[in-house]
């Protein structure tokens, strides 16, 4: 079973795509459908690395940005609601990028996928970054039709099942909300049905 989310969604995309080495593969926080304002979204609140507190002796090289104190709420979690605590837990651990990073975008969406295992694509409504506009739906992230009818094909001609759904009121992050729970289930229960809780072969799509 591989799940990403975010950029590990690009990693699950072409580790199941080049190993074909998995039962079932769950996509969250991910597109090839942009919201046209995500480069901004995700590089003004950026700075160096070196000039954060958490970093300073660290010898980082100007190529590695982390976020700007009091910025991952609005960028990552909002519209989605979650515990300050959390927040503040994630400001405490929060950790770099490189500019090489965004350099290998344009690869990563342009490269083909070939993915021959069942899918589950998860998406926050309100994702200011990947739930990008669309020519005849709206939003893509406007319901789990429109996620599912733009996405899937893009996993490849041999994937055998795709299914969608989006969390009402969610952001880019759906793990650290409040709402978590119900994206855990959804999860929970994709896996079991098509993947299996137990050894034996996966039970696959439903023919």
């Amino acid at each position: 079973m591989l799940v990403g989310h975010s950029y590990g969604s690009f990693t699950a995309w072409y580790e199941a795509t080049d190993y074909q080495d998995v039962d079932g593969v769950i996509l969250s926080g991910v597109s090839h459908t942009f919201q046209p304002t995500a480069p901004l979204n995700v590089l003004l609140p950026l700075r160096p690395a070196a000039l954060e507190p958490a970093f300073f002796g660290k010898s980082h090289d100007p190529t590695y940005l982390t976020t700007v104190p009091g910025s991952r709420e609005l960028t990552f979690h909002a519209p989605g609601k979650a515990d300050p605590a959390v927040i503040a837990l994630d400001e405490r651990t929060k950790s770099t990028l490189t500019l090489t990073e965004f350099s290998l975008f344009p690869t990563v969406i342009a490269r083909p996928l070939d993915i021959r295992v069942p899918v589950l694509l998860a998406n926050g409504a309100g994702d200011t970054l990947f739930c990008g506009p669309t020519l005849t739906s709206g939003n893509l992230c406007s319901s789990a039709q429109t996620l599912l009818a733009l996405e899937a094909p893009r996993l490849g001609p041999r994937v055998p099942c795709v299914e969608a759904w989006v969390l009402p009121g969610a952001g880019h992050m759906l793990n650290t909300i409040l709402d978590a729970p119900r994206w855990f289930a959804v999860a929970q229960e994709w896996s079991t049905r098509l993947v299996g809780a137990g050894p034996g072969p996966a039970p696959g799509c439903a023919r």
